[in-house]
C-alpha cells in the first residue's frame, strides 16, 4: 500500500486494496518496498493507492448524543490467516539489545474486524486528559474510543453534518481536550468534541494532498505531513500557516514523501523522511540542521514519531516491528518487540503515542493497539 505520489494529479478512483487487501497488503508491501529500499538498483514504483471512497451520507444535522455505531460503515476485514508473514529488515543504525527497553504489555486490545473494538487497519491513536484513547480504525473508517482501562465505548465518523469521513489517517487532542482529525482522501481536518460531536471544519489557509502524518505539540500548533507535496506544514491554534519546509529532493534538508513530523518544545521539527530511509531534524526557522539514517519504508505505513517524557526520540518502526528509542544525535538507545501476533509483539506497527510514561502503540497488520508501561 505504498504512496507514489510525485505531484496532485488529477482525482481518481481508489482502487479496493484497502477493502479486499487490508493487512495482507500492508504487510506485503511494507515488506517489499523496505527489501527494495536497500538495493543499489534503482527502485520501481511501487503501486499507486489514490482517489476515493464515495462519503457516506449519515445525518442531516449535528447530533447532540454519540453517534449510533450500529449505523456505521463497515468492511470486511481479512482473516488473520491470510496475512503473509513480512520480512526484517536490520535498522542502519545498528540493532539495539532485544528487549532493550524497560517497558512491559499492559493491556492489549482489540482484534480484527468490524464490530465494536474491532479493527480493520487501526492506523492513529491519541489519548484525552480523562485518559480515554482514541484509534483510528481507517479500514472501517471511523474512531473508536476506549476509557483507559480499554474498555470499549463509542464510534464515531462523521465529517461534518451531512458526510462521513472517506480515509481518516491521523488524530490528536488539543488543550482544550479537543479532537483534530485529518482525512487523507481530501486533505480535510475535522474538529470534535470528547464525545465525538462534530464541532466544524479547522480551518487553514493551505491545501494537503494525500497527507500522511499528523501531530501537535504543547502549544497546539498542529503539524501536517503532506506527503503527495513533500512538505511539512506548521498550523497555529487559529489555522495559520506558521512555517512550511518544501525543499523537494533526496539531499539533505531536502523532502521525499516524508511520512511524519513531530514538534519539539524548543520549536524544532523532527521529519521521518521514510521514503529516503532518514530522520531529519529542522530548526525553528525550517533550516535543515542534521539527520540519521533509519530503515526505508513506504509512506503509507512508515515510522511514525513521539517525544517521551525524557526528551527522547520514539520511533513506531514499522519495517522492522519494534519501538525504538533515539538520541537527539541518532544514537540507537534501545528497542522493543518484536514480529508477531504474542503480546509484545508487532506487525507493523504505524503510530505511537504517550500518555504520561505510557505508550500506546498501534498494531496494523495485527488488527489492535497496545499499552505499555514502565517496568
Amino acid at each position: 500500500m505504498a504512496d507514489t505520489d510525485t505531484s496532485p494529479p488529477a482525482p481518481v478512483k481508489r482502487s479496493l486494496l484497502l477493502r479486499a487487501g487490508g493487512p495482507a497488503l500492508v504487510i506485503a508491501l511494507t515488506a517489499l518496498f523496505a527489501v527494495l529500499a536497500n538495493l543499489p538498483a534503482p527502485r520501481a514504483a511501487a503501486p499507486q493507492l489514490a482517489g476515493a471512497l464515495a462519503p457516506v451520507s449519515l445525518a442531516t444535522s449535528v447530533p447532540t448524543a454519540r453517534p449510533n455505531v450500529s449505523a456505521l460503515p463497515t468492511f470486511t476485514p481479512v482473516p488473520a490467516s491470510a496475512i503473509a508473514a513480512a520480512v526484517n529488515i536490520a535498522n542502519p543504525q545498528g540493532a539495539a539489545p532485544a528487549g532493550s527497553l524497560a517497558y512491559s504489555v499492559a493491556r492489549v486490545i482489540g482484534a480484527e474486524g468490524n464490530g465494536p473494538g474491532e479493527f480493520n487497519l487501526p492506523r492513529a491513536i491519541a489519548v484525552g486528559k480523562d485518559g480515554r484513547v482514541y484509534v483510528v480504525d481507517q479500514g472501517n473508517r471511523r474512531i473508536q474510543v476506549f476509557d483507559a482501562e480499554g474498555r470499549y465505548q463509542f464510534a464515531f465518523n462523521q465529517a461534518n453534518a451531512s458526510t462521513a469521513l472517506v480515509e481518516p489517517f491521523g488524530i490528536v487532542m488539543t488543550s482544550k481536550n479537543e479532537l483534530l482529525v485529518i482525512d487523507a482522501e481530501d486533505g480535510g481536518i475535522f474538529r470534535y468534541d470528547a464525545e465525538g460531536r462534530p464541532l466544524g471544519a479547522f480551518e487553514v489557509a493551505s491545501r494537503f494532498y494525500k497527507p500522511r502524518g499528523f501531530s501537535i505539540d504543547k502549544a497546539d500548533n498542529v503539524y501536517v505531513t503532506d506527503t503527495g507535496g513533500s512538505r511539512i506544514i506548521k498550523i497555529t491554534p487559529n489555522g495559520d500557516v506558521a512555517l512550511e519546509i518544501n525543499a523537494r529532493g533526496k539531499e539533505p534538508g531536502q523532502l521525499d514523501q516524508p511520512c511524519d513530523a513531530i514538534g519539539d518544545p524548543s520549536g524544532e521539527i523532527w521529519v521521518s523522511d521514510c521514503v529516503t530511509g532518514r530522520i531529519q531534524l529542522f530548526g525553528a526557522d525550517g533550516a535543515f540542521k542534521q539527520l540519521f539514517a533509519i530503515t526505508p519504508s513506504d509512506p503509507m505505513n512508515g515510522s511514525r514519531l513521539a517525544l517521551g517524557p525524557d526528551g527522547a526520540l520514539y520511533v513506531a518502526a514499522a519495517p522492522v516491528h519494534k519501538v525504538l528509542k533515539y538520541s537527539r544525535t541518532g544514537q540507537l538507545l534501545g528497542d522493543f518487540g518484536s514480529e508477531g501476533r504474542e503480546p509484545g509483539q508487532f506487525r507493523v506497527p504505524t503510530n505511537l503515542t504517550f500518555a504520561g510514561n505510557v505508550i500506546w502503540v498501534t498494531d496494523l497488520a495485527n488488527g489492535r493497539i497496545q499499552k505499555l508501561q514502565p517496568k
